[in-house]
């Protein structure tokens, strides 16, 4: 826990989500994935603007901290509530709420270099349209759900760390691009479960041996939820986690465009695109930024 993260109190009527133990891992494992996801679009989209606009010379790769420096709600403890028994021999029918210690459990456990913020910060007192990507960068890296303590320093330490692994992944140096192309796609999805997944896999031969049998079934939680967002739909052609991202994404980018259009004369005459993609410029563009920039629903 950082002594310097930014935390914002639970609104006191926010729902608080409970559910059996394998349900609600599933249901994290999802949001962590896609959280991950977002924030790296929108911390890459900022840059993109900042430096299009501003001239400013910002870069994802320095932009994003290891670990969270925002956080939404916050744990609590409750000297007369019961302890997540580690040892069950089952989790069906376990709840996952209500317990002794409980934390604020990140979704997405990046943060944002200080540096980076007080970049934000200085060009959303003269521009809207930083100040909403301010927003949306902060609020997917602060989101949270209240979770067991043993499970937020357990198996959710393992996909931290597979996020950060992600994220140097992700961001690499172009000499060196294990991942090419928009930071959504079918490809980054995939890399992104074979780290977490692996992680995992440490995590849950570790409780077996040291009989923690709640803790090991609950990383099956994860690994289905994960399944979840590399599955492909039925109803829809594609990934099911790409296409649940790809109206965000576009909506985001459009909002920037009309901006752009309304209150920015005259237009840049081209896009400053982070060193990790250069000759990423596409034909026939959408305007001066481009979803395909960010997303490849391609499979």
């Amino acid at each position: 826990m950082g002594k310097d993260r930014r935390k914002t109190p639970r609104n006191q009527y926010t729902p608080l989500l409970s559910g059996d133990v394998q349900n609600a891992m599933a249901s994290h494992a999802f949001e962590r994935i896609r959280h991950c996801l977002l924030f790296c679009f929108y911390v890459e989209l900022t840059c993109d603007y900042l430096n299009t606009v501003y001239q400013t010379n910002l870069d994802p790769r320095t932009a994003i901290e290891d670990s969270a420096t925002h956080q939404i709600d916050v744990g609590y403890r409750n000297k007369k509530a019961q302890d997540f028994d580690e040892s069950a021999s089952s989790i069906i029918g376990m709840s996952i709420t209500g317990y002794k210690a409980m934390d604020a459990a990140h979704f997405n456990n990046l943060g944002l270099n200080g540096s980076f913020t007080s970049t934000l910060f200085k060009y959303s007192k003269i521009d809207p349209m930083v100040s909403t990507l301010k927003s949306y960068c902060e609020t997917m890296c602060g989101n949270t759900r209240l979770l067991p303590k043993c499970i937020n320093i357990g198996p959710d330490k393992a996909v931290d760390s597979a996020q950060s692994k992600f994220k140097n992944t992700l961001f690499t140096d172009e000499e060196h691009p294990l991942i090419s192309g928009p930071c959504i796609s079918i490809k980054s999805v995939s890399h992104y479960m074979t780290l977490a997944n692996s992680e995992l896999e440490k995590y849950e031969k570790r409780y077996e041996s040291e009989n923690k049998l709640a803790l090991s079934l609950s990383i099956k939680g994860y690994i289905h939820g994960f399944a979840r967002a590399g599955a492909a739909e039925k109803k829809r052609r594609g990934n099911y986690l790409i296409n649940e991202l790809r109206d965000e994404v576009q909506e985001v980018v459009q909002q920037v465009n009309k901006h752009l259009s309304q209150f920015t004369s005259p237009l840049p005459s081209k896009i400053t695109r982070a060193c990790r993609m250069p000759g990423s410029a596409l034909k026939d563009p959408q305007g001066l930024f481009d979803t395909r920039y960010y997303l490849d629903d391609s499979l």
